[in-house]
């Protein structure tokens, strides 16, 4: 059904309240982030009464047309579950309540994430082969297309969660880990616009009133969030060529950007895993049962940390299993896959979402614990980030970008020292993680400091 008079509308909110829904929010312009988008449409299908309802708020098919601040107040007047497909770009879209997302079901059931383009109809391939680069397709493409792509979408997806059931961590993954990654993503990045079309310029990249905006993927094999957006991977810019240095601070003078960099993290990480007391200079400290001395120098310290790594993503020596560190980690090794080999499944530590033979191709026992420790540093590092993102709530500060070991920060001057002081300590979650701080005026240029 298309809502096309006020009567029509006002049917669809007296039908829907208190029912389960599978919503979708079409852009106008696929070519801008979310955060930056104007919605074109709103799609529902009400699962209990199998009845599609589209409802239009830019698109130029339908002479009815629903304002965006009272769509969103109306569809949160609905007190039943809102099923969408992605969770963070549905609520840059539409801030709406009771949002779940469909895709962390088929990401904790097999991995295996649908791609709905797809589910693109003729329409939809052909607009986009011969105007790709217009503005404004979406509202382009006929909104009967838009209906039949999207009900299709319903249809494929209930076929799937017919019979699966969810475990506890659904919750977890759509509510702490989606959540305080979109706020990042709504935080967005201030660039200085030369310098960024300087580095960037063979990108599809929008930049909006001087910011760009990450996207991260949750749906990745380990569950370690990937982030790109416009051709740009965000985790991984290159330290060397100077295109870090395009993202400053969005208060000027008044700001700067603050970095909280996890030291020796997967190290750590696996000593919580194995319950081990590591000290806080862990490569130092592992490097002394390798080279067996006191007094490192720089270079054996570099080397220790490159033999680390390659214990903890390969194999462990047999002669290094005498250091107590190195035992207890191949003892946890075998636990682990011990207990995947007879119930098919383990947990990761914290959001106890499951790892199984679904999840992992050719599944070894060091690919397990690769997976485990990925995992591991995604939970422990986005419950940290959930509880800065609360203490920053009132605060000018913000957290603008998560890259696996470090988390970047806008910081104003107004929130001085004891600001900066309180989320080191969170990152730290009770001194269980060592970190160093930078500071600097771009993210190229970033000092150490000592807080």
């Amino acid at each position: 059904m298309v809502v096309r008079h006020e009567s029509d509308y006002k049917e669809f909110l007296a039908q829907n309240d208190c029912c389960d829904l599978i919503c979708d929010a079409i852009q106008i312009d696929d070519h801008f982030h979310p955060c930056v988008a104007k919605c074109s449409l709103l799609m529902v299908y009400n699962i209990q009464k199998q009845k599609t309802y589209v409802i239009s708020v830019n698109h130029e098919d339908s002479p009815f047309k629903v304002e965006m601040s009272r769509l969103i107040d109306d569809l949160n007047s609905l007190n039943g579950k809102k099923w969408v497909f992605d969770k963070k770009k549905f609520s840059h879209l539409l801030p709406a309540k009771n949002l779940y997302d469909i895709n962390i079901i088929f990401f904790i059931t097999d991995g295996n994430v649908e791609d709905y383009s797809e589910y693109d109809t003729k329409a939809h391939r052909f607009y986009k082969q011969k105007f790709n680069g217009y503005s404004n397709l979406n509202n382009v493409i006929p909104l009967t297309r838009h209906l039949e792509k999207f009900e299709q979408m319903c249809v494929e997806s209930l076929k799937r969660v017919k019979n699966i059931r969810l475990d506890g961590s659904f919750g977890d993954l759509n509510g702490i880990i989606t959540e305080n990654l979109q706020v990042l993503e709504y935080n967005g990045l201030k660039v200085n616009v030369d310098t960024f079309n300087e580095h960037f310029k063979d990108k599809n990249v929008k930049v909006v009133n001087d910011y760009v905006y990450t996207q991260y993927n949750l749906y990745t094999s380990t569950g370690r969030p990937s982030n790109r957006f416009g051709g740009i991977n965000y985790s991984a810019m290159n330290k060397e060529s100077g295109c870090r240095s395009s993202f400053i601070s969005r208060y000027g003078d008044d700001g700067m950007l603050f970095m909280i960099d996890y030291s020796a993290y997967h190290p750590h990480l696996v000593a919580k895993l194995i319950n081990y007391e590591l000290p806080h200079n862990a490569y130092e400290y592992l490097g002394q049962s390798y080279y067996g001395k006191e007094n490192l120098t720089d270079e054996e310290i570099k080397a220790s940390k490159n033999l680390t790594f390659q214990c903890m993503y390969g194999n462990i020596p047999d002669e290094l299993l005498e250091i107590p560190f190195y035992s207890k980690m191949k003892q946890y090794i075998d636990h682990r896959w011990n207990f995947f080999e007879k119930y098919g499944y383990v947990e990761t530590p914290i959001f106890k979402r499951q790892i199984t033979k679904n999840h992992i191709n050719n599944p070894s026992p060091n690919k397990l614990f690769n997976y485990i420790l990925q995992a591991s540093e995604t939970e422990f590092g986005i419950q940290s980030l959930a509880q800065v993102n609360q203490y920053l709530k009132d605060k000018t500060t913000k957290a603008i970008l998560y890259t696996y070991d470090s988390i970047l920060f806008d910081v104003h001057k107004q929130d001085k020292r004891d600001t900066l002081l309180h989320i080191k300590s969170l990152m730290e979650n009770n001194k269980q993680f060592p970190v160093k701080c930078y500071v600097g005026t771009n993210y190229n240029n970033m000092t150490k400091i000592n807080l």
